[in-house]
């Protein structure tokens, strides 16, 4: 099966590359970024990820990005429209074009707001442990047999997928920045 998780996704060099965050941690700004500035998105929030015996793939999801009328207003991003009912926080669906293949997964950043930018290599057991805070639906994980599997996926993440926290500052300027500093990873 697939393993779901609460992130965004975008296709930098033929490869995937993952953003986690807590809800409101900016993942869908800075995949809205990406996007304005050329680069595929795979997917928004949901990330479906398929494993093979030798690959951690991520699966192109809707082809939309949710993102608050700030950041649709900052970046300059033309029809995002508010959708007649939507659950949760209230966003704008912006349509997005580009890659629609499953692309191999390179690299994984939690996001984190802090005053400068800064990029620590998560390894070892934190590397197992950091794709289970994100996995999409946690609460319904209660039984062993779920958890060992979610275990195991979360293993092949870290196996195949260099992990990174990322603090940077929140604000709309220096997005750029922060694109450059992913993309020179």
């Amino acid at each position: 099966g697939y393993f779901i998780l609460h992130a965004s996704a975008v296709c930098i060099n033929d490869s995937a590359v993952l953003f986690f965050a807590p809800s409101g941690g900016g993942k869908s700004t800075t995949t809205a970024a990406f996007y304005k500035y050329g680069y595929s998105v795979l997917a928004d929030d949901v990330v479906a990820i398929r494993f093979s015996e030798h690959t951690t793939e991520v699966l192109p999801g809707i082809p939309e990005i949710r993102i608050n009328q700030d950041t649709a207003c900052q970046l300059e991003l033309d029809n995002a429209t508010e959708p007649d009912s939507d659950w949760g926080v209230k966003k704008l669906y912006k349509p997005v074009t580009g890659e629609r293949q499953p692309k191999k997964l390179s690299r994984c950043y939690v996001l984190e707001e802090d005053k400068q930018f800064s990029t620590n290599k998560i390894t070892g057991n934190d590397a197992l442990l950091t794709p289970l805070e994100f996995v999409y639906i946690a609460g319904l994980a209660k039984h062993v047999e779920t958890e060992h599997r979610y275990f195991t996926q979360c293993s092949k993440i870290a196996q195949t997928a260099d992990m990174y926290m990322l603090k940077r500052p929140k604000e709309y300027s220096y997005l750029t920045e922060l694109i450059n500093h992913i993309v020179d990873d």
